[in-house]
């Protein structure tokens, strides 16, 4: 049976539902360029593949830090928040706007993909705004690979402010907000690596060829042991045949060596009976005429 689960958020206020409709929903989300949009769709399809439900992944959403500024907001490329959910805790539907004081805090992980209109302010500008609105990491990618150097890059927060994360030897960058997992950059995609065993994290549509594949060697393996058990099974009948041929064998000849043992019998005790016959006959007196 499927668990229910309840909604036990309090019910926001007339005012509460006016004041966030003060907020623009969002700006525009078209990208500069096709590779920045692969790139973005690919980056999210791996984060939504991989994180909880209960997880926020969102691609231009107003970010709004303050109340009562609607003029002040940042729209990040992409952004993480681990236990917002989908939907607005106060319009109660999917997100078109992440307001911090009506959140569960800021978002945890913010991504942008620079391009030649944006790569200026993604580096001085919003990198100073995201760490005073408390983004635990700040990763940036080039997907051109012509505006930044190194191409990938990812800000861990210290403080107020952001240091860089260095790479490993591997070419991969720690994540400070998923565990376990690395940044890595492949040609014009940025990823997420397993640093344990070096596998990438799926998007959807890999996640689902795994899963047929793997139900697929799952089948071949189960027919494989379904052949090896009735080999077996045949290999089983035929040994038992075998003995019981073996039984029917044995059985034949001791039925054989019976019988000759009571022919045998026989005869023993017919020379036995014919030699007493005779030595009957030998020791009677011999007839002799009358006087």
């Amino acid at each position: 049976m499927a668990a229910i689960r309840i909604d036990t958020r309090r019910r926001p206020s007339p005012e509460e539902v006016r004041q966030a409709a003060l907020y623009p929903d969002r700006g525009s989300t078209a990208m500069p360029s096709t590779s920045h949009e692969h790139a973005r769709r690919v980056a999210w399809d791996v984060l939504r593949t991989y994180l909880p439900l209960k997880a926020l992944v969102a691609v231009e959403l107003n970010l709004y830090p303050e109340r009562g500024n609607a003029q002040y907001f940042r729209i990040p490329d992409l952004l993480v928040t681990l236990e917002a959910g989908e939907l607005d805790p106060v319009m109660g539907r999917p997100r078109l706007s992440y307001r911090v004081w009506d959140e569960v805090g800021p978002p945890d992980l913010v991504m942008e993909f620079a391009s030649t209109h944006t790569v200026g302010r993604d580096k001085v500008g919003k990198r100073e705004d995201y760490a005073g609105f408390g983004i635990r990491e700040y990763v940036q990618f080039d997907p051109l690979g012509t505006l930044l150097r190194p191409n990938l890059q990812v800000w861990r927060l210290a403080g107020d402010r952001y240091e860089a994360v260095p790479s490993w030897q591997g070419g991969g960058i720690p994540s400070a907000v998923l565990n376990g997992l690395e940044w890595v950059q492949l040609g014009d995609l940025v990823r997420l690596r397993n640093i344990a065993t070096g596998a990438l994290l799926p998007t959807a549509t890999e996640a689902e060829a795994a899963g047929r594949h793997l139900a697929l060697a799952q089948a071949e393996a189960a027919a494989a042991r379904a052949d090896a058990e009735a080999t077996r099974a045949d290999a089983e009948a035929t040994r038992a045949d075998a003995e019981a041929t073996r039984a029917d064998a044995e059985a034949a000849r001791a039925d054989a060596e019976a019988t000759a043992r009571q022919l045998m019998a026989a005869e023993l005790a017919q020379l036995r009976a014919d030699n007493a016959g005779l030595r009957r006959d030998r020791s009677s007196p011999e007839d002799t005429p009358p006087d």
